[in-house]
């Protein structure tokens, strides 16, 4: 696996905090294929859409548009750029506004977040499943990634992925 292959150091590195890479690859070949599909929507103009559709969101999304806000600072980067998903998640990780804030974390040491870098991004994934209890039990793992997207059917494609994951990377280690 390519992906895991030319991340090794950072993979190993969540290892060791007690998450399993094989969890983290499940997640970022879901939610954008590690990465190469990261959505085609503004996601400024996403939040604004749900806000303006959705009068039972508003709260909720005026608070997730006031985060985005705050993430990137005026001259930065220009806002209107920065594509993701549908609901305004966006990077690698498909993060939301204010997940970015709480869970997102500098993975490379560059002294910035940038979900867009492969290391920020599966850092940011693995803090954001360790702080929402993973460990080695399996009840934990499914709550842990059941908080990463509220949806059972999504919970269960990630731990079969984690699983396939898994098995491949351990019959490629045996067979080179």
């Amino acid at each position: 696996m390519e992906y895991y292959q030319k991340h090794q150091k950072i993979f190993d590195k969540i290892k060791t905090d007690g998450i399993d890479p094989e969890v983290v690859l499940g997640i970022l070949r879901i939610e954008t294929y590690f990465g190469k599909l990261l959505g085609k929507r503004q996601v400024i103009n996403s939040l604004y859409s749900i806000y303006v559709l959705s009068p039972k969101r508003r709260n909720r999304t005026i608070q997730e548009l006031v985060s985005f806000l705050k993430i990137y600072k005026p001259g930065e980067l220009d806002i209107f750029t920065i594509n993701g998903s549908i609901a305004g998640a966006f990077g690698i990780s498909q993060f939301i506004p204010s997940s970015f804030h709480i869970f997102a974390v500098d993975g490379n040491n560059d002294g910035e977040i940038n979900l867009f870098s492969d290391a920020d991004a599966i850092m940011s994934v693995a803090n954001y499943l360790k702080r929402h209890g993973w460990d080695d039990k399996y009840k934990n793992k499914r709550r842990a990634v059941y908080a990463y997207n509220h949806s059972n059917a999504y919970v269960n494609a990630v731990l079969v992925y984690t699983q396939a994951i898994k098995t491949f990377i351990k019959n490629t280690r045996l067979n080179n």
